[in-house]
């Protein structure tokens, strides 16, 4: 049985499927936080939290860029579009 969940924007999400799952609950977690982030004052503590964001996001961007070089070196080795398991690889090679 599919169960579906309706978010505040009106969206009906399928929430028998992890990736819906997750996608709640990371924005729900966001909204605590900015939440949160409304009640700090001082300029020192909301740069230190600019800085933790720009660090989250490089750390992001950089894994991003990681899994495209790591893919296009799989699609370089496997051009031929089928993928050689290693037991098939040893009676080819």
């Amino acid at each position: 049985m599919t169960k579906t969940t309706t978010t505040n924007g009106g969206m009906v999400m399928r929430t028998d499927r992890q990736k819906d799952l997750d996608k709640y609950y990371n924005d729900h977690l966001k909204m605590h936080i900015i939440r949160r982030l409304q009640l700090i004052d001082t300029w020192a503590e909301i740069k230190g939290i600019e800085a933790a964001v720009f660090e989250a996001l490089q750390r992001e961007d950089d894994a991003e860029k990681k899994e495209q070089e790591d893919f296009k070196e799989w699609k370089k080795n496997h051009q031929s579009g089928l993928i050689n398991l290693p037991d098939q690889e040893a009676k080819n090679g």
